[in-house]
Formats: C-alpha cells, structure tokens, sequence
C-alpha cells in the first residue's frame, strides 16, 4: 500500500502511476478524506485534553471538598462526545484504508506503458525455448494426474483455494519444507 505521505506530496505522479496501469482513481477524494481525518484527529485530542484538564479541577474541587457536579456532568457530555468522534474517526479510517488498498504501486519508469500484455516488449532472452510434441500440463494437472492432490476434499474441508496434499504429493511437500528448514538453521542459524 502506498503511504498517505506519499500520496500528499506527490499526488500526480500517484494518479500517473495508476493511469499507466488502467486505474482511474479520485485521488483528490483520497486527499480530501485524509484532510477531514487529520482535522478531526486535531478536534479530538484538543477535546480529551479539555477533559483532562477538567477532570484534575474536579480531583482538586473533590479535595477541597467544594462542589464538582456540574463539571461532572459537563465532562460526562464531552465524553459522550469524544466517542462519538472516535467512533467516525475508526469508520472514515477504515474507509480510506479501503480506497488505499486499490491504489496501483507506480511502475518504474523504464516499463513501458501499454494497453495490455501483448504491447510488453522483451528486452532480452537466453537459451533455447524447448519444443514439446504435445500441450505441456499445467502444474495442477501434473499434480492431479499423479494423484498429489485432491481439490475436492480440500474444498469440503476448509473452502476453495486449498489444496488437500496425499499420498506421494504430501511426502513430496513436507520434505520440502524440511530441505528448506535444515538448509536456513545450517547456512543462516
């Protein structure tokens, strides 16, 4: 996620960024959020320092033993009020996380900018492309026709997306994991 900073200082060239990519984001929205947030962020903690302050005249009032109930009362409505604030300061941040998250990180400035994949261009290649015979499988077809796995159990147990590992395709995965293990705890402690 792009930083809020970033975005204050250097709006065009986030919103230039995003255009490469085909996003067309309200950026001044984005802005003006965060604007109404700061300001409310300032009228909020100015009123909890009032109601410090506040609340130590009343401790003083109580020991001198003078009558504290209309700041009490007082204070209970400032505090009523700070919720309230803090409970649409928590809404309007997670508001603006929201539109944050779909801000494009900009691309460098040696990619070229184009419509789609087929306008990428290949800066430089080596070896030799291999020739297959036949349609090469994908992993997941190489997987389910070795019996490695099994997508449909997974899907009962925990939802989609989770592949359930068996047989040879659950050794094969925990002796990866073991390889990666033993490899970092003996080069990297």
């Amino acid at each position: 996620m792009i930083p809020l900073k970033t975005i204050r200082e250097n709006p065009d060239y986030v919103r230039e960024g995003a255009s490469k990519k085909g996003e067309n984001l309200n950026i001044d929205s984005i802005l003006e959020k965060d604007k109404v947030i700061r300001d409310m962020i300032g009228k909020v903690e100015t009123l909890k320092g009032k109601r410090n302050t506040v609340t130590n005249e009343i401790s003083e009032l109580k020991r001198n033993k003078k009558d504290a109930e209309k700041l009490i009362s007082e204070m209970k409505k400032l505090s009523d009020t700070i919720k309230e604030m803090d409970t649409g300061l928590s809404t309007s941040r997670e508001e603006l996380n929201k539109q944050l998250m779909w801000i494009p990180n900009p691309p460098h400035e040696s990619v070229p900018v184009g419509k789609d994949e087929s306008e990428n261009k290949i800066i430089r290649e080596w070896g030799d492309s291999p020739v297959f015979d036949d349609t090469p499988k994908t992993h997941v077809e190489l997987a389910e026709s070795l019996d490695f796995i099994d997508f449909q159990r997974g899907a009962k147990i925990s939802g989609s997306g989770f592949p359930l590992y068996k047989g040879m395709g659950a050794k094969l995965e925990r002796a990866l994991i073991n390889f990666m293990l033993d490899f970092h705890v003996e080069k990297h402690g």
